[in-house]
């Protein structure tokens, strides 16, 4: 994943990957789903996407399948990370 953006409805998430199509630089494709698009790491997770011949010579993406490093959930902390003592001022 190069990076991600939200339209301004939030409603609408996208991520850009290294294309697939020779030419081009980069695709952005759509997530829908609000948790994984919060768990991409920009240039740290890995989408494995698969493609296949199409008509007319336009290949078309048959799959998308996200491999970690994943963020973890809030509260917890990665494998190999630590987190910072928080203080309340009160």
């Amino acid at each position: 994943v190069l990076g991600k953006d939200s339209a301004a409805s939030a409603l609408r998430h996208r991520i850009t990957v290294d294309s697939w199509d020779i030419g081009h630089a980069s695709e952005t494709l759509s997530v829908d789903e609000e948790h994984v698009f919060r768990a991409l790491i920009p240039n740290e997770t890995n989408v494995r996407l698969a493609v296949k011949p199409g008509r007319l010579g336009y290949a078309w993406l048959r799959s998308i399948r996200i491999e970690p490093p994943l963020a973890p959930p809030p509260g917890v902390t990665a494998p190999g990370k630590t987190t910072a003592p928080v203080r309340s001022h009160r």
